[in-house]
Parts: structure tokens; sequence; C-alpha cells
């Protein structure tokens, strides 16, 4: 039977390169470079992140202890709907400070000056949030039993992470860390603009340097490609642009992004909420010694608690897991020894 396979002399025929290979990785690449500044560790290193506080209630007080970690909850579930919508309106106005040369590019800038370019995209993350600020009466109303209940405050350069939940012997097989850096929240307007602008640049740059060398027709479809990796670029900064009315907040967010097909090593929790169930990983750190342990450096009690029985009873919780400074703290004192966590009550006046 004849061999009906390519012959010995077979060269498999050259396909000329065309711009479009280019520009479509070309652009990938500024999108990849914004995912792994989110991911993984950015050039330069994360910043520095202070002493942070995340309110809570006392059942949220039990399960941080008894966990030694703080849920981050699914983004699409946060308490304002349209908190993570708030990029949009910065990214129009970094569309319509672009300056553009070719019809492509108007298109592009067009499309970004409406605030629609995230309409047909969203990608998951998981948020935790934290403020620089140990005793402000906003978070104590909203997170924190309406003053009754707690600020856990971790120390400075706190470092988060998702850690592997799964025996060895499972099929999944062990997982690093995963980690949930701690970035801080951006309120000014023209620091969130010129957060976002060079990545835009970058594109716009691509797209007008791709139409020069190709037709009206593949420039139409390039626009397309270019709105989307712009909406996507958003996307992933979105946790840290916020509407400059909640800048009181002082807000830091530990913010998780990994692909769906680690949820099975990393579990996610599950806990009943206005949206249903809402989903959530735990969050933790490592000591020295490599196990998990949250790094726990003062316990703030809320307006409404009695600041005598309710610090005693704090440090008769704290203590089968931390050491505790024997004195109660007042909010201006100096930190004391890192192993030890300072106890005090919140100074705020509350109506």
């Amino acid at each position: 039977m004849a061999f009906l396979g390519r012959p010995s002399n077979y060269t498999r025929p050259m396909i000329p390169e065309h711009p479009a290979h280019e520009f479509y990785r070309a652009v990938d690449d500024v999108v990849g470079g914004v995912k792994r500044s989110v991911e993984v560790e950015p050039e330069g290193g994360w910043p520095e992140a202070p002493p942070l506080y995340h309110y809570t209630n006392s059942r949220g007080l039990l399960g941080i202890v008894g966990s030694q970690g703080i849920l981050a909850s699914d983004a699409a579930c946060l308490n304002d709907h349209s908190e993570l919508r708030y990029v949009d309106q910065v990214l129009s106005k970094v569309g319509q400070s672009l300056e553009v040369r070719t019809e492509p590019g108007r298109l592009l800038k067009e499309q970004l000056s409406t605030g629609n370019a995230r309409a047909a995209f969203r990608v998951g993350a998981f948020i935790a949030s934290f403020s620089a600020d140990p005793d402000l009466l906003s978070q104590w109303r909203a997170y924190a039993a309406d003053g009754a209940g707690y600020a856990v405050g971790l120390p400075r350069n706190s470092q988060l992470y998702v850690l592997d939940e799964v025996p060895e012997d499972d099929e999944f097989g062990p997982r690093e860390p995963w980690p949930a850096p701690l970035q801080q929240v951006i309120y000014d307007e023209r620091e969130q603009q010129a957060f976002l602008e060079p990545y835009v640049r970058a594109v716009v740059s691509l797209l007008e340097s791709y139409a020069e060398a190709v037709s009206a027709e593949d420039g139409v479809g390039a626009v397309r490609y270019a709105v989307t990796k712009v909406g996507m670029i958003a996307e992933h900064f979105a946790p840290r642009i916020k509407h400059p009315g909640f800048r009181e907040e002082v807000e830091w967010r530990a913010v998780v992004r990994f692909p769906e097909m680690l949820y099975p090593g990393h579990r996610l929790r599950f806990r009943p909420s206005a949206h249903g169930l809402t989903a959530s990983v735990l969050l933790q750190a490592l000591n020295a010694e490599g196990l998990a342990r949250l790094p726990l450096s003062e316990l703030v009690l809320g307006p409404k608690l009695d600041s005598v029985v309710g610090s005693r009873t704090a440090k008769f919780m704290l203590r089968q897991t931390y050491n505790v400074s024997p004195e109660s703290a007042r909010p201006d004192a100096e930190v004391g020894p890192d192993d030890l966590v300072r106890v005090w009550s919140s100074a705020t006046s509350y109506r």
C-alpha cells in the first residue's frame, strides 16, 4: 500500500509574518505586564504598608483568631455595587485626554471616552479591606457592629497569602502560597489618571503604528481588540481606584487574583449574605517556622464596648493564642515588643 503521508523532500511553506501578529503580541505583552504587576511582585516591590486595621464584629473577631486568617470576599459581592465601576469614569477622562493621529486612534479614543470600555468584560478578584486609621467613626458604624465591634491591627509591612489547604496526596497536589499583596487605594483624581495613562497610551501607540501599515478594514478589527485589552487593564487596577469621597477611609486592600483552575487547591469558603452566598478565600501569613499565623499586633475595642470589661474579656480570649500586653495601651502609645498584642479602647465620640 502506498504511503499517503508527506514526501521526504517536503518542506513546510513559509507563512509570511503579518503586521497583525506583531500588533496582537505587543498588546498582549502590555496586558501581561499589568497582570503580573497585580498577581506577582512588581518591579520595585510592593509599597511598604503602615500598620493596618480590619474592622469587624464579634463573630468576625472569633473567626479571625480561630482561623488565623482574614477572609477576602468576591469583589462582585462588595457592599457597594458601583464601587469597582468608578474606574470607568477615570478611564473615560484618560480617553478624552488622548492625542491621536489616525482614524483607528480616533475610534479608540471615542470608545474609551464613553466610559463603556469594560461593558462586556469582568475578571474575578477577592478583596479584604483595611484602614490605616485605627479609630474611624464611619468604619465603626459600617463594619464593626455599629460601634460594638473591633478593629484588628496588623503590624507594619504585613505579607498575606492564600495558603495551600490540600493534602499532599490530593490529585491537585500541593500549591505554592499565592500572594495577596496589600495595595494602597488611590483617591486623588489626577493621581488615578496618571496611574492608568501610561498603559492606555502604550496600547494607543501600538494601534496607531499598526494602523499605518494595514487597510482600513484591518484597522477596525484592531480597534475592537485594543478596546477589549484596555478594558482588561482597567479591570485589574479597579480595586486600587476609588471615588475621592471615600478618602477619609485611608484604605488599603489585599487583592487576590488567581485563575479559577487554582480554586480546588486554594479552596473557597462561603457565607450567607445579601447576595445569597458570597465566596471568599482565607488570607494568612507565615511565621519564621513556615506555619500559618496571623501577625496580630493590636486589638481596638469599639466605642460602644465597655473599656474595662471589654478589654479584660478580649485579653482572656487573645491569651489562648498570643502574648498580650499586660496593660491596656492608649492609641498614641509607642508600639511595644513585636510579640505583644496591645489592647485599647476607641476614643471616638459616638452618638
